[in-house]
């Protein structure tokens, strides 16, 4: 669903409206159920062919009302995968992911951060962006998703400016194998509000499975 660009700010405020609340309604209502959930995607994902292929991942820790990231993180800290987590640096709308030691305490590298989000300390190694791992993939939150890879987020752009960064100075190549939408089903819509500046996905994963998406990727 293109808008023009002096709808598409108003149209993307209304859907965050509707999803925070969905979200929020079913932490209320099933907490329980939220969590199922959240242990079904995730293990959607690590039996995924894209996951198989991954050497390094790049996940988020989630937070408030988001699918809880807690199991999918746990394993790939114990199964061999490098795992590297989001940090906002201070002072600007950048975003840099940090390596997690598998040898220490997860707990003992990670502290609250912009936003009150667990964050990476800032003394843990961090991804080079023109220098992007080989066989990673990527696994993105958001509020919205679609089958053909539109994927509204809280309206900050650290994703989408983090992996045009990606695109830009590998100059096209050392691309993730996949940049994955980790969601529940019911974020799932039928269109998103978008611009040319949204980085489209390439697989959405949720409770019922991982399926690749119908557009055509970034990557």
């Amino acid at each position: 669903m293109e808008i023009k660009n002096n709808s598409v700010a108003a149209a993307k405020k209304l859907l965050r409206q509707d999803l925070k609340s969905r979200l929020s309604a079913l932490y209320s209502a099933s907490p329980a159920a939220a969590e199922t959930w959240s242990v079904q995607a995730a293990g959607h994902i690590l039996s995924s062919s894209i996951y198989a292929e991954a050497e390094t991942v790049l996940a988020f820790l989630s937070y408030g009302s988001e699918i809880n990231t807690d199991h999918l993180v746990k394993h790939i800290l114990t199964d061999g995968r490098r795992l590297a987590v989001p940090r906002i640096v201070p002072g600007t709308a950048d975003m840099e992911f940090h390596f997690i030691d598998a040898k220490l305490p997860f707990i003992s590298q990670i502290v609250p951060g912009s936003y009150g989000i667990p964050e990476p300390l800032e003394i843990l190694p961090a991804i080079d962006k023109a220098d992007f791992p080989e066989h990673a993939i990527v696994i993105v939150p958001g509020l919205a998703f679609t089958s053909d890879g539109r994927r509204l987020g809280k309206g900050k752009g650290f994703y989408d400016r983090y992996l045009r960064q990606i695109f830009v100075q590998n100059n096209g190549s050392r691309q993730p194998l996949a940049v994955a939408g980790f969601c529940f089903s019911l974020q799932i819509v039928d269109s998103v509000p978008y611009d040319t500046c949204d980085v489209l996905l390439t697989h959405l994963a949720c409770e019922t499975g991982v399926r690749r998406c119908s557009g055509l990727s970034a990557f």
